[in-house]
């Protein structure tokens, strides 16, 4: 579970990562961020909700199940029983979150615990600064 929670971060990273290149490059100036008034400095980005920081951390959960199976040559992306299978229908009790024995994605922020938050929070550097000294 550790292994797959690492990896479900480290998409969300790569993500991440390739956003603010990706911005930068819209901006015209490495460096400077697209909402960056020129001359002046960047505004400040407002903190993520729990709610908000919960749904990231079940679409990377997903995102990176569905790699996983990519990579494995196999076809299907049924991760959460309320997800939609390649041929349309509810994927229900052919979910790997269902599945004896398979894997546990994220389905549902109720999966996503406090700690996983503050882990999100450390890793995209976004930790309350009230609470740092």
């Amino acid at each position: 579970m550790i292994r797959y929670l690492v990896a479900s971060l480290l998409v969300g990273v790569v993500l991440t990562s390739s956003a603010r290149v990706s911005a930068d490059a819209d901006a015209g100036s490495p460096g400077q961020d697209a909402n960056e008034k020129p001359g002046g400095s960047a505004p400040k980005t407002r903190r993520l909700t729990d709610g908000e920081v919960k749904s990231r951390l079940v679409q990377e959960s997903k995102a990176s199940y569905r790699v996983k199976l990519q990579r494995r040559g196999k076809a299907g992306a049924c991760p959460c029983p309320d997800d939609t299978a390649r041929d349309g229908s509810r994927c229900g009790g052919r979910s790997a979150y269902i599945r004896p024995g398979g894997e546990k994605p994220l389905c549902g922020p109720e999966d996503v615990t406090d700690e996983m938050v503050l882990d999100y929070r450390k890793a995209h550097r976004e930790v309350d600064r009230a609470a740092s000294p």
